[in-house]
């Protein structure tokens, strides 16, 4: 009990606050409870419903249009009326997604389930960067950002491993016991162990429809505009890439181990360059790591175009990609800080998560349609945007942080 204790004094020591360890932690262990409910839906789908792929990504793509839709809802309820509530309520609504595994009807498989797990996803990213900007230093942001991102994805690994582990030994009613289970655990655990940090601006509480309307008070601000632009536009990659890529080295490989060690190899670098770049940009600014990764991303996805064809070098090419992809993550949510007001975080981290959602579901319609006859046309396509992008970012910079280094 002592050993634990002095752990967990380290721990907040190293975050600087306690309340950063509490949120990572849920953080991670959101990864455990969620992961099984994507990695197992195809595979679900395929043996008990009987239906093709095709229904599987429509499913993702009602998940993803909830998720940037209740984003917006998430950011102003998180300012209206508190990050902690925020987070909760989100995580509740999650346990939704147990019941994906115990129904075999298409409607509620393909549509109404994955629609309310998506704006519960939605409200629960988005609280949980609020809290996360409210939380941190300044001066760590971007490195607590990294260890954000860094706790959902080893979260995700452990889940997606115990989730296999239910789920062949006991079957989809034993898997969705434990998504429920593993979800209400963190909800609670949520609920009595995260401190309450309030809406992050003193006075009276204003109205969740007062706090919806400042949406557009925001993006009446430049700099509101050229982000969530840069946002969206430098996503598309990333959509498309999360379905080709693997796609791609598979049928080049013929080797369900070499796509393993490339999704392994483009995360494990992806975390790497996230906390190395952010523990750099915290300490000497965002505008070179910024457009140094948004030109990154426009150089990877044309080598990815130009190598559709040759097991290495697109191998190479999507680990370099998803570098700069990775890193430029860890930015963006400092960078949403920069403009937002007292009040206003929730809203702020909203116009990063929406745009993403957005985007993310373009790029994998576009990556979904063309991975077979025109590979390399798609990632010409995404290395545009993500130069319009870098056009933004230009612009953002000049003109609305001329100051930043």
């Amino acid at each position: 009990m002592i050993a634990s204790s002095s752990v967990l004094r380290r721990a907040s020591g190293f975050l600087g606050d306690h309340r950063l360890f509490v949120l990572l932690a849920v953080q991670f262990l959101s990864g455990v409870a969620a992961a099984p409910m994507l990695a197992f839906l195809p595979v679900y789908v395929d043996e008990v419903l009987k239906l093709d792929q095709d229904f599987t990504a429509n499913a993702r793509a009602v998940w993803l249009a909830g998720m940037g839709i209740f984003a917006v809802a998430g950011g102003a309820l998180s300012d209206a009326a508190g990050r902690k509530f925020t987070i909760v309520l989100g995580l509740t609504g999650m346990l939704a997604g147990a019941a994906i595994f115990i129904t075999r009807s298409p409607l509620a498989v393909g549509l109404l389930l994955p629609g309310i797990v998506g704006a519960a996803d939605g409200l629960f990213v988005t609280g949980s960067q609020a809290y996360l900007v409210e939380a941190s230093p300044k001066n760590r942001l971007a490195v607590m950002t990294a260890l954000w991102f860094s706790g959902l994805t080893a979260g995700n690994v452990v889940g997606g491993l115990a989730g296999g582990a239910v789920a062949e030994w006991a079957g989809y009613p034993a898997l969705a016991l434990y998504i429920a289970a593993s979800t209400g655990g963190v909800a609670v655990l949520a609920l009595l162990l995260l401190p309450n940090m309030g809406r992050g601006s003193p006075g009276p509480r204003p109205g969740l429809r007062r706090t919806l309307a400042g949406y557009a008070l925001l993006l009446r601000q430049t700099s509101y505009r050229l982000l969530v632009a840069m946002q969206m536009l430098r996503t598309f990659f990333w959509g498309g890439f999360q379905i080709m890529g693997p796609i791609m080295i598979a049928g080049l490989s013929g080797s369900k181990f070499v796509v393993g060690a490339f999704v392994s190899a483009t995360t494990g670098v992806g975390l790497a360059s996230m906390l190395l770049v952010g523990a750099f940009s915290d300490r000497r600014g965002r505008r070179g790591p910024v457009l140094v990764c948004l030109g990154g991303t426009v150089l990877g996805s044309a080598l990815i175009g130009l190598t559709t064809d040759n097991l290495l070098g697109l191998f190479l090419a999507g680990t370099l990609a998803a570098v700069f992809a990775w890193a430029l993550s860890g930015q963006v949510t400092p960078l949403a800080k920069e403009f937002a007001g007292p009040g206003e975080t929730g809203r702020a981290m909203a116009l990063i998560n929406a745009p993403w959602s957005v985007a993310a579901l373009g790029g994998a319609q576009i990556g979904g349609r063309m991975v077979t006859d025109q590979p390399s046309g798609a990632f010409f396509i995404f290395a545009g945007l993500a130069l319009v992008a870098l056009l933004c970012g230009i612009v953002l910079f000049r003109q609305a942080m001329p100051t930043q280094k």
